[in-house]
């Protein structure tokens, strides 16, 4: 186990040394470290955006594309998908995601379900997805 202090925050002035010490404080403060996506026709997930945190949340009110930007290499981030009261909504997910197998999941289609999705960038536009859990 590792033990730090508030102390132990080194001020960085680059973006990966930023990065870090944002991680850091998350850590250390115990920083809420999930957001709320915008709903739209295209949802975009912008990886650089550290103020929405790792784990976002979109509820969707019609069919949606979910694209990704602003990834870097080893990223990882949890996207929780949202039926609204309506529900039988889909996604069209990035092009670059490879899913297990090559299947793409299918969404629960109950009004309020929930679906949980990791991802790690292994490039700006390529990524492995996998479900992390469904029909919440």
């Amino acid at each position: 186990i590792m033990t730090t202090s508030s102390s132990d925050a080194v001020a960085g002035t680059n973006a990966v040394a930023l990065e870090y010490n944002n991680l850091r404080k998350d850590i250390l403060l115990g920083k809420n470290l999930s957001n709320t996506e915008t709903d739209a026709a295209t949802v975009t997930v912008d990886w650089s955006d550290g103020t929405k945190g790792k784990i976002r949340r979109v509820t969707i009110a019609g069919n949606r594309t979910i694209a990704f930007s602003n990834a870097v290499a080893d990223q990882v981030l949890i996207l929780q998908v949202i039926q609204d009261g309506t529900g039988s909504r889909t996604v069209t997910w990035p092009a670059g995601v490879a899913w297990p197998y090559g299947v793409t999941p299918t969404l629960t289609t109950g009004a309020g379900k929930k679906d949980t999705f990791a991802f790690i960038a292994l490039t700006a536009t390529t990524f492995e997805g996998a479900v992390v859990g469904q029909s919440y």
